[in-house]
């Protein structure tokens, strides 16, 4: 992705932000927040950038992403928001399926992306929850945090993205 690209991501953010926070006071009764698939492509092309991934097509079961060194290892990509304490994974996964080997989960704030766990993909961790009724286990913010082995190298640093929402004083606005 040239990095070009990539600056614009903030300014692009914010508009949306904008947009949802018009929409809900507009329109009572329902809820208009990005997630599902907006705030993870977001974080995928957010690792592709600082991790130099090659990206898997979209809604690919499990695996969004692959390293491109001479290992391959397939990465699952998770973001959530300032206020979000908590990633979902599906788990446990049918039988047959191909568990990624490293898991990311990046967290956006008014001040930019920031990387919370970068490590092997946590099965054992997993394996000790409960899964919900949507399929999905919940692992938080601050135990991903104080697991975070940072196994992917940053090749471009998450600060090179985030100047640019320092440039984007309105993200704080709408946030």
């Amino acid at each position: 992705m040239p990095e070009s690209a990539i600056e614009k991501i903030p300014a692009l953010i914010s508009d949306l932000l904008k947009t949802t926070s018009r929409l809900n006071g507009l329109l009572e009764g329902r809820q208009f927040t990005p997630d599902g698939h907006l705030v993870g492509s977001i974080g995928e092309v957010v690792a592709e950038y600082v991790y130099v991934l090659c990206l898997e097509p979209c809604s690919t079961p499990l695996i969004d992403a692959y390293t491109k060194n001479e290992d391959r290892l397939s990465v699952q990509i998770k973001l959530t928001g300032e206020k979000g304490q908590k990633f979902a994974v599906r788990w446990p996964v049918r039988e047959g399926s191909i568990l990624p080997d490293v898991l990311i989960c990046l967290r956006m704030t008014v001040d930019g992306f920031f990387e919370v766990y970068n490590g092997p993909f946590p099965k054992d961790v997993l394996s000790s929850k409960v899964q919900s009724s949507n399929g999905q286990v919940s692992l938080s913010l601050k135990t991903l945090s104080d697991l975070n082995p940072k196994l992917l190298p940053e090749v471009r640093s998450f600060s090179s993205i985030n100047r640019w929402f320092q440039a984007t004083p309105e993200l704080a606005e709408v946030a």
